[in-house]
């Protein structure tokens, strides 16, 4: 039969299958802890475990503003991977296609121990995703709020998101989004790893980078003062 969808507990890591019903809560029975679940958009469906060839689909990571990221296993290689999926409501805009298919092709061009890697990409009718390496981990912004950082871990942390974007703008890619809930930590490491290039900018010499440049793209309260047009 299909396996049941399940999510990821937001204090123990643990998978929790998905409760029918559309609650938006559920306890996680390895811990206790009561968590709001992951929310799709109005008019969203959770994709079948088998709907992207090689792979099948075990537990909903996350929803961001315009993809859904699930954990997954890779058949052929019998691993853990994760499944970004653009949003049906936007699979049919170009612009965010694009935008989406930008994403792929900035983590694709980049080859970094402190940048979550891309393995595959494709389509399934009008559905676009790509594949990635599964970080098991938390992200740099769980780690800050509940207080889990020692000053030295906090130092090498920022040593390797300094790195990646070192890589990246080697590379010709700015990724106009850092902010700790795009930072990954491995749980076994302490290694830092950037994710989420959904806009980032591949420097082209044509005549929309002037355009790319001046807009005010990322999260209000981690942009930098001249992108808010303050000059403070």
């Amino acid at each position: 039969g299909e396996c049941a969808l399940r999510t990821v507990c937001g204090k123990c890591s643990a998978e929790v299958e998905l409760p029918k019903g559309g609650s938006a809560e559920t306890r996680c029975p390895s811990c206790g802890a009561v968590f709001v679940l992951p929310s799709l958009a109005e008019g969203e469906e959770l994709p079948r475990p088998d709907t992207f060839p090689g792979y099948r689909i075990v537990a909903l990571i996350g929803v961001g503003g315009m993809g859904a990221v699930y954990r997954a296993i890779q058949l052929s290689m019998d691993r853990e991977v994760a499944i970004k999926v653009l949003l049906s409501k936007y699979s049919k805009v170009p612009r965010f296609v694009a935008r989406f298919e930008r994403e792929a092709s900035a983590l694709a061009a980049l080859s970094h121990p402190h940048i979550v890697g891309v393995i595959d990409r494709g389509r399934v009718g009008d559905t676009c995703y790509f594949v990635m390496e599964y970080v098991h981990g938390r992200t740099l912004r769980y780690l800050v709020r509940s207080d889990l950082l020692s000053v030295a871990q906090a130092v090498e942390i920022a040593i390797h998101i300094c790195q990646a974007l070192e890589a990246a703008h080697a590379a010709g890619v700015i990724h106009r989004d850092i902010k700790p809930g795009n930072i990954l930590i491995q749980e076994a490491t302490g290694v830092a790893k950037v994710a989420d290039f959904g806009i980032a900018h591949m420097v082209e010499a044509d005549d929309t980078v002037e355009r790319e440049r001046r807009s005010r793209l990322g999260t209000a309260k981690y942009m930098a003062p001249e992108q808010h047009g303050t000059g403070e």
